[in-house]
């Protein structure tokens, strides 16, 4: 029994002398540097560290987007560049439903949109296609709340016709309603109106789409993606051939008003001029990739242990990882090198650069996000064998034969045998295999050679051993 342990203890000695582990964690307390990213967003987790997340399914403007708020910082302007935003520095970044941050409103403040002359809502246009859409959270459902509204003033004749579009709760459904919006031929008043039959519910993010196919006349209220209510602008209500079409009077106002005596969230506001087919009620991307950095493990070979991953795991999604490591640089001729799944990391293999890929999948319904909180490489450097010692060194005419000790506890792969005139100048160097003697010929008779030995294994070479020297005959 004690020799049983007294071998488990030398072999546990070796190996902390022949290997010594090392780790880099990428993540955590330190930062993503240096990543190519793919659909993904650096986002910060529940300790403060950056973490790798799919990216929100955020719009992005178009020939046809007419206005775009994210409000992801207290700066949020019109990315279609449209509109002026009045001071508004109520953003808030813990209830959101894409990106950074939403408005938060409460009674008594609202969001002013002021247009320019090339808006969708600029005096005297008349209009084709057209969508406004934006997610609502209220954290109170109240009858006197207008969520959007816009006000126009068509003359006709010498009488002024009021005009407005207005958004608002009633009996906790949301309605649309367009007053002398869509002009008839005689220009008689005309009013529509749509409502929600979904009851809305506080506290809960609902995506909220109006939209107007000038074809048909179709007009079309749908929260999260389904219809709530229909009605065609023509003289029955229904599908005809005769079309009101959209107006904004000559004498209409430029602003639109955002969430008057609301309370609650509003997040990414966006009004197209085009019938959107399909609204982005989805808050992540698909898929996702990133390739980290190539990284040099200690300037030297290595072998590669394993790697580990730290992720937040959500149902339903995937992260898959892959890696390459070689012992040179990434150049053009090996970047095209295959990637290889972490189940082919093997003990012995052996290398100096490593870069790591990972591919995030989202679940069906693209509303979660998997998460990479950090990454782990860990390695073992491979220490230099030790030094061989000279045994005896015979001189003979005109060469000289030399022995040395061979290493013990490590398999070397060979020598390298080294001489020359001069102390400590060696002119020659012979690889001489893993033979623990050799006879160097075709030396000068009754010159004085100087000779040193070194052991080598995977690249590495020992130190230079002890110095010895002798005359040829």
């Amino acid at each position: 029994m004690k020799k049983k342990l007294t071998l488990v203890i030398i072999l546990n000695i070796l190996s902390l002398y022949l290997f010594s582990e090392n780790s880099l964690t990428i993540g955590s307390s330190n930062e993503f540097k240096d990543f190519s990213l793919t659909n993904l967003s650096i986002v910060k987790g529940l300790q403060g560290y950056d973490n790798l997340e799919i990216s929100p399914r955020e719009y992005k403007p178009s020939l046809s987007t007419d206005l775009l708020m994210h409000f992801n910082d207290i700066s949020f302007t019109d990315y279609a560049n449209n509109y002026i935003v009045t001071h508004y520095d109520n953003i808030n970044s813990v209830e959101k439903v894409l990106g950074k941050g939403s408005a938060y409103f409460f009674k008594g403040q609202e969001i002013v949109l002021s247009s320019k002359k090339d808006s969708m809502f600029s005096p005297g246009r008349i209009l084709g296609d057209f969508s406004i859409e934006f997610w609502v959270y209220p954290m109170t459902i109240s009858e006197d709340t207008t969520m959007f509204s816009w006000k126009g003033v068509n003359k006709v004749g010498s009488d002024f016709i009021p005009q407005k579009i207005k958004c608002y709760f009633e009996n906790r459904n949301f309605v649309w309603e367009f007053e002398n919006f869509f002009i008839p031929e005689d220009f008689s008043l005309n009013s529509i109106k749509l409502k929600g039959k979904s009851k809305l519910i506080p506290n809960k993010w609902n995506h909220h789409l109006v939209r107007y196919d000038s074809q048909t006349g179709l007009l079309e209220y749908l929260m999260n993606g389904e219809a709530e209510d229909v009605v065609y602008t023509t003289p029955s209500g229904r599908e005809e051939s005769i079309i009101y079409p959209p107006y904004t009077g000559n004498f209409s106002k430029k602003s639109i008003y955002l969430g008057e005596r609301f309370r609650g969230f509003i997040d990414e506001l966006r009004i197209s001029e085009s019938f959107v087919s399909e609204p982005n009620i989805s808050k992540f991307e698909s898929y996702g990739s990133f390739k980290t950095a190539v990284y040099d493990l200690d300037g030297q070979d290595v072998v590669l242990n394993n790697i580990t991953f730290k992720e937040v795991e959500k149902p339903e999604t995937l992260i898959k990882y892959s890696y390459r490591f070689l012992t040179e640089p990434f150049l053009e001729h090996n970047l095209d090198i295959p990637w290889q799944t972490m189940n082919d990391i093997k003990n012995k293999d052996h290398g100096r650069y490593i870069q790591i890929k990972g591919e995030l999948f989202s679940n069906g319904g693209t509303d979660i996000s998997p998460r990479v909180e950090s990454i782990n490489i860990h390695w073992d450097l491979i220490p230099p064998p030790p030094t061989p010692n000279f045994k005896s060194i015979t001189a003979l005419p005109s060469s000289v034969k030399i022995e040395w000790s061979s290493v013990k506890h490590c398999n070397v792969e060979g020598y390298l045998l080294y001489y020359g005139r001069e102390s400590d100048n060696y002119e020659e160097v012979i690889d001489v295999g893993k033979e623990t003697s050799y006879t160097i010929n075709s030396l000068v008779s009754n010159d004085i050679y100087y000779f040193s030995i070194r052991a080598y294994l995977d690249n590495q070479k020992s130190e230079f051993s002890n110095e010895i020297y002798c005359r040829a005959k």
